[in-house]
């Protein structure tokens, strides 16, 4: 059996049983007979090496071949008449890697003349903190939003909360639509 015969049915039974890496997937193939039958791996058969992720994630990125999959699978549920009415938009929050610390003022382009004002007027305080890696700021009590601060450490990442009171966090907003008879997604967004 080929290796683009045995990806499939490998990613599913990794699904299936909560496998969230391929590097872990991989190893669950080396030892589990189990989840060799299933793929239709023989035992003398090693499986993939788990680097080709790498390059599979590069190729169905660029290529955009997934997203016309599934909106092709969200029009033929729909010519099929498989999606009703009853849909739940559904939103959660996901963790970002970076700290609230790699948060900065975003940066503004001044006129010359506005700028040499600005730089005379600074006054020079004490010595910067030199740790670049993990800068020792102090931001508490000062005011950050979206709209006047980015993150060093992931730019498209912003700061977000469930509203509920909570504090805010580095992340991305997802929400999903989902129609509930047939328990079909339609739609997604990122945020």
């Amino acid at each position: 059996m080929s290796y683009r015969h045995t990806t499939l049915p490998a990613f599913l039974g990794g699904y299936l049983l909560g496998i969230t890496s391929e590097r872990a997937l991989v190893r669950e193939l080396t030892g589990n007979l189990v989840q060799r039958w299933f793929v239709g791996l023989d035992l003398d058969h090693q499986p993939w090496d788990h680097s080709t992720s790498q390059n599979r994630k590069r190729r169905f990125t660029e290529s955009g071949l997934l997203e016309r999959l599934f909106d092709k699978t969200v029009v033929l549920s729909i010519t099929r008449k498989l999606v009703s009415h009853h849909t739940t938009l559904d939103g959660r929050l996901l963790h970002a890697i970076a700290s609230h610390k790699s948060f900065v003022p975003t940066e503004v382009f001044l006129q010359p003349a506005e700028y040499k004002r600005l730089v005379r007027s600074v006054d020079v305080g004490p010595e910067p903190d030199q740790d670049l890696s993990n800068p020792t700021v102090t931001f508490h009590g000062e005011r950050r939003a979206n709209q006047t601060h980015v993150s060093t450490a992931d730019p498209d990442a912003t700061l977000a909360n469930k509203g509920n009171g909570t504090a805010a966090m580095v992340g991305y907003t997802v929400n999903g639509l989902m129609e509930n008879r047939h328990r079909l997604l339609l739609g997604i967004n990122l945020e």
